[in-house]
């Protein structure tokens, strides 16, 4: 398994990565730009990802889709 990680942060889960990706690309700076928007959601997002994919080995990845399968159904 590959493990993205920069050396002064390590990602606890995909909303890490995703939050990543949009700071390195320049995505995030484009959307605050674009629509002006100073708080688009993107911290709760990064959360809610890191609860439902979380890159700790120790926890039981059955759990994490079981969790995204029930907030489906919501």
């Amino acid at each position: 398994m590959m493990m993205f990680e920069d050396k002064n942060e390590q990602f606890r889960g995909a909303g890490d990565v995703v939050e990543w990706i949009a700071e390195r690309s320049g995505i995030k700076y484009l959307v605050k730009r674009v629509y002006g928007i100073n708080d688009c959601g993107c911290s709760e997002r990064q959360q809610k990802l890191n609860k439902m994919i979380p890159f700790d080995p120790k926890i039981n990845f059955t759990e994490s889709r079981t969790k995204i399968n029930n907030e489906k159904n919501i």
